[in-house]
């Protein structure tokens, strides 16, 4: 891990900290939406956007103790995360929308169901053909 990525994880942890000590509290789920409300609101978008990823790798790493690989990716997008035949099976279902949608629309309809099949991977949910 290079030095800016130990600083801003450091940086990440030490403002959850203070959050979580200046409320006297433990770490929970409610704290941790506490504090991500609040960063959004004092940090750039973009730092914000990797802060919440730390914290969601912080508590897989505490429940399973591990961070998995699919976690560790800031840089790819959803759609890249997403297994080969998930990916067809998407592109293919654009396919068949696209005589009806902007360029725009198709888009953003990718970006969306890429990360609701995350979620639902996430959440346990098989993906049958």
């Amino acid at each position: 891990m290079c030095s800016s990525s130990q600083k801003s994880h450091r940086d990440c942890y030490e403002s959850l900290g203070l959050f979580i000590k200046q409320r006297a509290g433990n770490y929970s789920e409610a704290i941790r939406e506490s504090w991500l409300a609040e960063i959004k609101n004092e940090l750039p978008r973009q730092r914000c956007a990797v802060w919440v990823q730390y914290a969601y790798q912080l508590e897989e790493m505490d429940f399973i103790g591990t961070i998995s690989d699919r976690s560790l990716y800031l840089n790819r997008s959803n759609y890249d995360k997403l297994p080969a035949l998930w990916q067809k099976d998407l592109d293919m279902y654009l396919a068949d929308c696209s005589n009806h949608y902007t360029a725009r629309t198709l888009k953003l309809t990718r970006i969306y169901c890429s990360e609701g099949l995350l979620f639902l991977d996430d959440m346990g949910g098989a993906y049958h053909c």
